[in-house]
């Protein structure tokens, strides 16, 4: 009933504006779009997305709504986004809705899946190719390496013989040469971005460069796709792509890499999932330390709490967190860490429920969910 109470407001709305062009904003415009109902334009108040084409869209500056207030506006930004859309609502809007209720309407659609891979069929057509990897590794065990802090003290050269899956910037490891990829999973909407200037771009190109066509790598189809079109990147990798979808449930039967995926917080626990599909009966983590929610509360003190990674140099930690704590209300960081803890213990059921072995060999940590071996324990089993 609130499904098609919202549907028929939005479908009848002469003129739709989304305030806020940033994650949020451009996951409505995408999911409405695909409804087709086209959004009219984005309005935000940072100067460095107006006057820009966001997805085909404008997105225009704040002053550009005034005399539009019988249009429908909808409020995606995440910090006091209830405070900004009573404040719209005094000066005068009549149809607003906030991003609660929002997301509350997508939850609702029990059609999107089907819906959003008919809209794509690009995408559709190259989750598809991903069907050759069910099961593919049954037997088998693999190492999925995050990029804690633990890993500096872990000798990660015995595992050059072993199935490796490694994570997002983990090339910037000094032992990244002993490891021997095997899987590489990309899962940071921030790294394909033009931000940064050139040398930071070339940067990143050179860090893709490290993993090569060796590696099979996973790249998240959304936040990735037209980055690598612009810099070639199929060139120097072996790209297949996955999609997670946010209001999908974590269940054993939405692990299916060949369609869409549960959005899960970790870049680990996507790891975790595609290695599930891939039929792995054993899994050790490894370096998934979960201690950077000790960043945010140390940001707030405003102390950013070192060696929160693998790498030498972790020096661009305090730019992320001030952006990452500007950007979003504490509580749903907070919120986001506790949804994180939660997938683990689910995929730990899951695991369970599907005849899967998954220990946590991280080194220290506060990950809870998971239950915990040695890593020289495992590796003297292993060897």
């Amino acid at each position: 009933m609130i499904y098609e109470l919202i549907y028929n407001d939005l479908k009848s709305s002469k003129e739709i504006i989304v305030f806020g062009a940033g994650d949020n904003g451009r996951y409505i415009a995408e999911y409405l779009e695909m409804l087709g109902i086209p959004i009219s334009m984005f309005v935000d108040s940072d100067i460095n997305k107006q006057n820009v084409m966001i997805g085909g869209i404008l997105c225009d500056k704040l002053e550009s709504l005034n005399g539009r207030k019988e249009s429908c506006l909808i409020v995606t930004p995440l910090k006091n986004n209830k405070e900004l859309a009573n404040a719209f609502r005094e000066k005068g809007f009549k149809n607003i809705y906030d991003w609660d209720e929002m997301r509350l309407f997508i939850k609702l659609d029990t059609h999107k899946v089907e819906r959003y891979l008919k809209k794509y069929q690009d995408l559709y057509k190259l989750l598809k190719s991903n069907e050759q990897f069910r099961g593919k590794y049954k037997g088998h065990r693999c190492f999925v390496l995050g990029t804690g802090p633990s890993l500096k003290s872990q000798d990660l050269k015995y595992l050059r013989n072993e199935f490796v899956v490694t994570v997002n910037q983990f090339m910037r490891s000094r032992q990244f040469e002993d490891v021997g990829t095997n899987f590489h999973v990309w899962n940071d909407s921030g790294y394909f971005t033009e931000s940064g200037g050139s040398e930071v771009l070339q940067e990143r190109i050179g860090l893709c460069k490290k993993i090569g066509k060796k590696a099979i790598s996973f790249l998240p189809y959304n936040k990735s796709v037209e980055f690598v079109k612009k810099n070639h990147l199929d060139e120097f990798l072996n790209i297949y792509y996955y999609q997670e979808y946010g209001t999908i449930p974590l269940e054993k039967a939405t692990l299916n890499l060949s369609s869409l995926m549960p959005e899960v917080g970790s870049v680990v626990l996507s790891a975790v999932n595609i290695a599930i599909y891939m039929g792995f009966s054993e899994i050790y983590l490894l370096g998934c330390d979960c201690t950077d929610i000790l960043t945010v509360i140390s940001a707030k003190n405003s102390v950013i709490a070192s060696a929160q990674y693998a790498y030498e140099d972790d020096s661009f930690v305090e730019t992320q967190v001030k952006y990452m704590l500007g950007e979003r209300p504490l509580e749903f960081i907070y919120e986001l860490q506790a949804k994180k803890f939660a997938a683990f213990r689910k995929i730990y059921e899951i695991c369970k429920e599907e005849g899967v072995k998954i220990f946590n060999c991280t080194e220290g940590g506060i990950l809870e969910g998971i239950p915990r071996k040695k890593y020289e324990d495992v590796l003297s089993v292993i060897k």
